[in-house]
């Protein structure tokens, strides 16, 4: 997400054009190096990892996914872009990671405490 962020904050300041912005980010995509990709190859693995967690753990998994792709389609197609917005898209993120954080906490001191 920091390097589309870092790319619209380039359109914003009137460094590159809408149609810039766009291609930067289509390079970033399309790189077979790139992080987006190799992050892009590990989620089935991390899915279905979530998954075996357990149905709480995966929906929160599915709620962190959502608001991350609405934390990038903001980046990439909103028309305007504000502070508090970006705040509020990024405080749904970090909520789900807490959640999800503690969900996996409270499953690991469980199969601690089974095999003990």
């Amino acid at each position: 997400m920091k390097v589309f962020s870092n790319i619209r904050l380039q359109k914003e300041a009137g460094k590159i054009t809408e149609d810039e912005m766009y291609e930067k980010m289509k390079q970033v995509v399309l790189d077979d190096d790139s992080r987006v990709n190799l992050l892009g190859e590990m989620f089935m693995i991390v899915e279905k990892l979530a998954i075996s967690l357990g149905n709480d753990f995966y929906q929160e998994f599915k709620n962190y996914t959502d608001a991350t792709f609405t934390q990038l389609k903001y980046y990439r197609d909103s028309p305007t872009y504000t502070l508090e917005e970006l705040e509020k898209i990024d405080l749904r993120v970090n909520e789900s990671a807490a959640k999800i954080h503690s969900i996996l906490k409270e499953k690991l001191i469980s199969i601690r405490d089974e095999t003990s």
